[in-house]
């Protein structure tokens, strides 16, 4: 694609960017016919599971059921053991003490150990401690766990289980919040252990977990599942074997297989233990839930019982669940400083930083060898390029006089495994951009410049065909009376080359098509001129000397390094505006710019690099405005360039041109920079 100007900077509409896979954490399992006998229920994959187990009682009362709850030991990474155990004491109508309990169905859910979030977003907690307080029959204390919420957002669920047997006494889980009939929330959360009515009210010490989860109806990898807490409306079993049902907040497109209940208040001071009423696979719209007491003293009451909450959570089906590490990331909050020769790079709270080239040296490579060639000078403009083997590409342009791109390979691990000059005999290479059939257009910045098209692997590759939409390119020029301009190539252009039979010929050679330059009207307006004339004058008033431009969501960003602004076209509507982009640091002229989009759609960065200070940075603009710093270098007279993301958003690359170096950021929670962070500390805030 010729020209005959400084042309520097280019994008091309449309664009994608490929998606995240999370790592399994959680599970859902059904026990069937679970008896007084130890039973030991396998596992895979966890490092310190935290298991809850729920018992399904009957919905008649004959045969009549003694009261029975689960009891468990032995809670390693592959495995935990469970059993039925009859809080009852011996008598004439018991005579024999738990050998005749009837086997029940119990449902399980095993969390791995520590904080986590959903597919959906919500946080999830798994956690344990050494219960030392016993509580009984009036006497409800517990233990305080309310610093453990911090992550966590109200209200939530939390779900309990004894999970060792020091003790072969019975014991149940029960928690409160700032007193026995209010739940557990994240300002105050107590857990315990509790012998109800046994006279014997001194328990050893157990272990105890739970988790806990924000509340809600959503969807994990496939499986239905709901979080919630009941009014206080659970009583005895015995009171109504049917249970007390509670209704979803949506009902379920499949009734659930499994659900796991707990006690979330304590009004009946003899104390009790939650469990299901029937199988949760009754019903689809709502949860039957009851509560039980033991039988170890029958002068103090049988097994009625004052209305409870019980917390839940059911899920449609058994299965693994999928769950990611918490953010680190704090975007804006420098706290890592990294030194490099005489300079230095601060980069935001949760970043790692690594050097990966550096000019006039040999690329390291994964497997201790290095690059025939040394890395070029004066990195400038680059993108990132898939590749078949899952790992990709990092054209970089050199702005030196002898100019040209280089490109770095990548394995799918990001380890560098090759480095070669894919574009040489050019000069003041600048910025560039990515063409749909994913080559790499790169940019002279000079009077009589051109730009280039060139093949990130070295060899041109088949194209896919366009579909009914044709790329449309736009190209900056780096000139106080620099228009931009767009190129829509003509109908014959892009099917002559489609139809070529080598591989080397399917290239658009971009030389043929409309070409225009934008002109702004002052009533905030803009149309496309054939006049360049028409178009200087339109940059010289209102975007001088423009640099970094991209595309998303029908709208063009770019910037303006004179005037220190961004300007954003509506394609659509045929609008524009101009934001400043001095804020706090970001002080300098805004260089080139990269988007990146969530695959929610919902979270959107506009990353841009700095130019004019000796002490450049890499900054972030929100969709509504706000900036914030990701990394600040020191020492170095020069500039920030090539911001580009691996395709996976789990790198992000960018240079700092002089003395001329790569620079790697990873988030250390290991999620992708379009991922979850913690709290922004945005530019116009310090």
């Amino acid at each position: 694609m010729p020209s005959t100007s400084q042309s520097n900077s280019l994008s091309v509409v449309p664009s994608d960017v490929p998606s995240l896979s999370v790592t399994p954490r959680m599970e859902a399992r059904k026990i069937l016919n679970l008896s007084h006998v130890w039973e030991t229920v396998s596992l895979t994959g966890f490092a310190s599971p935290i298991p809850i187990c729920s018992v399904e009682y009957p919905t008649s009362i004959s045969p009549y059921l003694q009261p029975v709850l689960v009891r468990m030991r032995n809670v390693i990474s592959t495995s935990f053991e469970i059993r039925l155990q009859e809080p009852i004491k011996p008598s004439e109508v018991f005579t024999s003490f738990e050998q005749d309990v009837n086997p029940r169905s119990v449902n399980c859910l095993i969390v791995e150990k520590g904080t986590w979030k959903l597919p959906d977003n919500r946080t999830i907690l798994a956690e344990s401690y050494t219960s030392t307080v016993t509580d009984r029959n009036g006497s409800w204390t517990g233990q305080d766990q309310t610093t453990f919420l911090s992550s966590l957002v109200d209200p939530i669920v939390v779900l309990g289980q004894i999970m060792t047997y020091n003790d072969s006494g019975f014991s149940s889980f029960w928690s409160k919040g700032d007193n026995v009939k209010t739940p557990p929330s994240t300002g105050v959360f107590f857990a315990g252990k509790h012998v109800g009515k046994d006279p014997r009210t001194s328990r050893n010490n157990e272990e105890i977990g739970y988790v806990v989860i924000e509340r809600g109806h959503g969807s994990a990898n496939g499986i239905e599942f709901e979080a919630g807490v009941t009014a206080p409306s659970a009583k005895g079993w015995i009171q109504d074997t049917d249970g007390y049902p509670h209704q979803y907040d949506a009902p379920f497109s499949s009734p659930p297989e499994v659900a796991v209940v707990s006690m979330a208040t304590m009004y009946g001071s003899q104390g009790a233990w939650a469990a299901l009423a029937g199988s949760p696979s009754d019903n689809a719209a709502h949860i039957a839930v009851t509560v039980d007491e033991d039988l170890l003293d029958f002068s103090i009451g049988d097994r009625g019982h004052a209305s409870e909450s019980i917390a839940y959570c059911s899920f449609e089906a058994q299965g693994l669940i999928y769950l990611s590490t918490l953010p680190t990331y704090r975007p804006g909050t420098l706290t890592t400083t990294f030194q490099y020769g005489q300079g230095s790079l601060q980069v935001s709270e949760g970043l790692s930083v690594k050097v990966v080239a550096e000019a006039g040296l040999s690329v390291n490579y994964a497997n201790g060898e290095f690059s025939s060639v040394s890395f070029h000078t004066y990195p400038d403009g680059a993108a990132c390029f898939p590749t078949q083997d899952g790992g990709w590409i990092y054209a970089s342009n050199s702005e030196d006089d002898i100019g040209g791109v280089g490109a770095i390979k990548f394995d799918s691990q990001g380890r560098a495994v090759n480095y070669k000059t894919i574009l040489n005999g050019t000069s003041t290479n600048c910025s560039g951009g990515r063409t749909p059939w994913g080559s790499w257009v790169s940019c002279e910045e000079w009077y009589g410049g051109q730009c280039w098209q060139t093949d990130p692997e070295g060899k041109h590759t088949p194209m896919d065909p366009f579909g009914q939409d044709k790329p449309t390119f736009y190209v900056t020029e780096d000139t106080s009376r620099g228009a931009l301009r767009r190129l829509t190539p003509d109908n014959n252009t892009l099917q002559e080359c489609y139809n070529k039979n080598s591989n080397y010929e399917r290239w658009c050679s971009l030389d043929s098509g409309t070409l225009e330059f934008l002109v702004f009207r002052d009533n905030g307006t803009f149309y496309w001129s054939s006049n360049r004339g028409d178009g200087r004058k339109s940059a010289k008033k209102y975007y001088r000397n423009s640099e970094g431009i991209d595309s998303h969501g029908g709208k063009l960003y770019f910037t303006s390094k004179y005037d220190k602004t961004l300007i954003i076209l509506d394609l659509r509507a045929m609008t524009w505006s101009i934001d400043s982009t001095q804020a706090g640091e970001f002080s300098a002229q805004p260089d080139q710019i990269r988007f990146i989009v969530g695959d929610d759609g919902d979270s959107q960065i506009l990353y841009m690099a700095e130019d004019g200070t000796n002490n450049p940075g890499i900054f972030g603009r929100t969709v509504e405005g706000r900036f914030f710093v990701i990394a600040q270098a020191d020492g170095f007279e020069s500039e920030t360039t090539g911001v580009a993301f691996s395709p996976d958003k789990m790198r992000m690359y960018f240079a700092i041109q002089n003395p001329g170096f790569i620079i790697e950021l990873k988030r250390e929670d290991g999620h992708p920079f379009d991922g979850d962070y913690l709290d922004i500390h945005y530019e116009n805030e310090r």
